[in-house]
């Protein structure tokens, strides 16, 4: 046996899945609860509420999500507003693997996403780390950064990423 298989041969008993309310987030969340529950693993649902984040946010869900919030305002107004929309997301994908009988907790982080998840990881001492990828080319992962390519290369745990499929559409959330 390999060193590789031997240090990670346990199951994982805690999964952090960071979600942005991205197209490829929400593609992997679709696997989420299958995994959570073969691997009998609690989820930790994480995300980052930095103005940075709202580039990868699905606007269009606006209307449906949160009617009654306006986005008119200051740079912390609209920040604090981003931190509503994506409090009310993740409690809807908490529920949804809660129906499931996954156990859930979630959490709320500002700062640079690829960070924020390998700092998250490590205070929570995640066995595991799911993540969906945005399917960049290499020029596109150069210019803008590929949070979950930060996450392979700095995290202690092993990162599962799930590629982004644009023709499946995430409909546990509908």
């Amino acid at each position: 046996m390999s060193d590789l298989t031997q240090t990670h041969t346990t199951k994982p008993k805690l999964i952090l899945f960071p979600c942005d309310a991205s197209a490829a987030s929400l593609a992997a969340f679709e696997h989420l609860p299958k995994l959570a529950q073969s691997l009998q693993a609690e989820v930790c649902l994480l995300a980052d509420y930095a103005l940075e984040a709202a580039v990868s946010y699905d606007f269009s869900q606006l209307e449906q999500d949160t009617p009654e919030l306006s986005f008119e305002g200051s740079l912390t107004e609209l920040e604090h507003a981003f931190k509503q929309i994506l409090s009310q997301r993740l409690e809807i994908q908490a529920q949804a693997l809660r129906s499931q009988g996954i156990r859930v907790r979630t959490r709320l982080s500002r700062g640079q996403a690829g960070e924020v998840i390998v700092r998250t990881a490590k205070q929570l001492k995640c066995d595991m780390i799911i993540i969906g990828s945005r399917g960049l080319d290499a020029l596109e992962a150069r210019q803008l950064g590929s949070t979950s390519e930060y996450v392979l290369l700095h995290c202690p745990c092993p990162v599962l990423i799930m590629p982004y499929q644009p023709n499946k559409t995430a409909s546990c959330l509908n």
